[in-house]
């Protein structure tokens, strides 16, 4: 439903409040001010009886004409922070939701802040205590909105700076709800062993992630980050000491959650005296290579004190490879490295990896690839992320002349087809000039059900070379294959579209495709992540309230029947936005003039989402276009009106085929 925000005594209390705003503070500054104005304003409440006022089962007006003074500890310039800023008195920390971004340029960590709260209302959210401006409409529920920006003045009174709260020193197993809201500090802390030198979130795809920290013989907690966070890509350090941060909670755990990373304070040995990211820190740095060498030579175990680094090469995202293991490449080699649990590292990460003492051994024995196994996920660290290895272009018969050099490296075969099925799903042939080998696809792959190019298209492959029983290639996405030359198995395609080469965030532009924005202005746009391109659209966040965002094939010729085939993915499920449209009379250009029937192929919703909010590729089947002459498919996004909630919405893999 529309939002709408219900604010009844705002009117009164804006005009009360202006005129003592403006009788104490002249906003009419020349320059910022430095330390700010001091304030003649009497507090008559303070913060644990303001949440007090709350009744326990909805949203609480608050009638009485009361002001509280508090400091700002949390405010939203670093981005971890959304629309909202956390204050502090000396009987405990509340939320305040705002309905702007950038209040940190008056509201700022460390400054003196009294609000006039009658009119305003309190909520708890997952043992949370939040006050706010007003209540708004989600699906027929009430929620708790944000002060309004033109409000604010009037309501929150900004008073002297630099009036930093002194955090709360306890140990982790010492939280409890009194203390949620409040800054706090957590001393003889560090994060865990698997999480040392991976990113505080995903930066690229701007996902929140959950690391986790622990405390010298007490206990665990959560620490938090956005991946709107201007840290969000900062590395994890390794070391141990102390941790500030807001104390927070949701689904029955306490969270942590950080200013910035200046919060984060680890110069100090681990737990155990280590320096952290397994090992001694006294481990040389060997090639790939010798590691190889080593075994061949008769060694079942790696030498002590040796670590390897290099960039890794395989993907763990569409599931092609085992989700233990990773395949990492440096100037002399590449290896498998099978970790005793899943790891979290992607494609184009540098790694380095302490393997002094662990096994080296082949899978399956005898005929397999060689791996270094059970690694222990603290032995990894990330060094950085965004690289690129640059395949090796081979033929077939250069591949299987030296196979033991070329296995786990990254290799690219040009002028090659692909025979033996017509999706990706278990092993193809491929061919070229010199030879032919299998191109394998895992059945759990997301691509498993893609079309495959096999009707004598000619292909150029980039793969990553393994063995099992036999050589094989691996591809990481569809990506990975890209046609070259017309094939001569008769039947051709209209459309075949990956999104490949598009710039990520722009609109589509792609050549003879049609975006065009009936409601608001969230368009269908390019977007990548860990190789895979796709168009997508969201109204997360949108500044429209209402959006219907259309992206139309180009000509499709109906003289022979054709048949339309894609996959979609839902990220963070809110409502199905997609519905898929064909037109036979639309000139190119007046969209909403032509004719639209709608088609019903398989659409990716909200039972097909797994974990980390987003579903695995969803393929539509095999859909007939009906009509005759020239046609058009139209995919139509609409947002659900709810701006902190609409779904995320993926299409890939468009083929329009006889």
């Amino acid at each position: 439903m529309m939002k709408n925000t219900f604010k009844p005594f705002l009117f009164f209390l804006l005009l009360g409040s202006v005129f003592v705003f403006h009788s104490c503070v002249d906003q009419d500054f020349d320059e910022p001010p430095g330390d700010g104005a001091a304030l003649d304003i009497t507090p008559n409440t303070n913060i644990a009886a303001l949440k007090a006022l709350y009744n326990g089962g909805s949203i609480t007006e608050i009638t009485d004409d009361l002001i509280i003074e508090a400091v700002v500890t949390a405010d939203d310039e670093s981005g971890n922070f959304y629309k909202k800023m956390v204050i502090e008195d000396e009987t405990g920390g509340i939320e305040v939701l705002l309905n702007f971004t950038d209040a940190y340029n008056d509201y700022p960590v460390g400054r003196q802040v009294y609000i006039y709260c009658q009119g305003l209302y309190l909520d708890v959210y997952n043992d949370v205590t939040q006050l706010g401006g007003g209540i708004y409409q989600d699906n027929g529920s009430d929620r708790l909105d944000g002060v309004e920006e033109n409000l604010a003045p009037s309501i929150i009174l900004g008073g002297l700076r630099n009036q930093f709260v002194t955090p709360k020193l306890m140990n982790i197993s010492e939280a409890n709800l009194g203390d949620l809201s409040r800054l706090v500090t957590f001393e003889s802390t560090q994060f865990i062993d698997g999480e040392i030198g991976l990113p505080y979130a995903d930066a690229i795809n701007l996902f929140s992630v959950n690391r986790n920290i622990e405390q010298c013989n007490d206990g665990g907690m959560i620490l938090r980050s956005s991946g709107y966070a201007d840290f969000a890509s900062d590395i994890i350090p390794a070391g141990n000491g102390s941790v500030t941060g807001i104390l927070s909670a949701f689904g029955g755990d306490y969270q942590l959650f950080i200013r910035n990373v200046n919060d984060v304070n680890m110069a100090d040995t681990r737990c155990d005296g280590s320096s952290g990211g397994g090992g001694t820190g006294n481990e040389v740095r060997v090639d790939i290579s010798q590691l190889r060498d080593e075994f061949n030579g008769g060694a079942s175990a790696a030498g002590s004190e040796v670590k390897i680094q290099g960039t890794v090469i395989s993907d763990r995202i569409f599931q092609n490879f085992q989700s233990r293991n990773l395949t990492i490449q440096d100037g002399s080699g590449g290896i498998i490295v099978r970790f005793s649990a899943d790891h979290t590292f992607d494609m184009g990460d540098e790694v380095e990896i302490v393997v002094s003492g662990q096994e080296l051994s082949v899978f399956p024995d005898p005929d397999g690839g060689l791996q270094v196994n059970n690694v222990p996920l603290g032995n990894a660290t990330l060094i950085s992320s965004g690289n690129s290895v640059t395949p090796n272009v081979i033929t077939v018969a250069d591949l299987l002349a030296d196979f033991d050099n070329l296995e786990s490296t990254l290799v690219e075969i040009q002028g090659a087809t692909l025979t033996g099925g017509n999706t990706y799903e278990g092993g193809l042939d491929l061919t070229d000039a010199t030879g032919t080998v299998t191109m394998w696809t895992q059945f759990g792959a997301f691509f498993a059900g893609d079309l495959a190019p096999t009707n004598g298209e000619e292909v150029t492959v980039v793969a990553v070379v393994g063995e099992y029983n036999e050589p094989q290639l691996s591809i990481r996405t569809t990506d990975d294959v890209t046609v070259t030359g017309g094939g001569g198995g008769g039947g051709g395609c209209d459309v075949d579209e990956d999104w490949t080469g598009g710039n990520d965030n722009n609109v589509i532009d792609a050549l003879d495709w049609v975006t065009f924005d009936e409601e608001g202005t969230e368009s269908w746009k390019y977007s990548s992540f860990s190789g895979d391109s796709y168009a997508q659209v969201s109204g997360f966040q949108s500044t429209s309230t209402d959006i219907k965002s259309w992206l139309i094939t180009p000509a499709i010729d109906l003289s022979t029947p054709k048949t339309l085939n894609f996959n979609t993915i839902v990220g963070y499920w809110d409502h199905d936005p997609v519905t898929v449209w064909v037109s036979t009379d639309f000139d190119g250009s007046n969209v909403l003039g032509a004719t639209w029937t709608q088609l019903n192929p398989i659409l990716a919703s909200g039972s097909d989402v797994t974990s980390g909010n987003f579903s695995d590729k969803v393929n539509s089947g095999d859909v007939s276009i009906p009509g005759s002459g020239t046609a058009h498919i139209a995919f139509v996004y609409e947002g659900s009106n709810d701006a902190n909630n609409d779904t995320l919405f993926r299409v890939d893999d468009i083929q329009v085929c006889e």
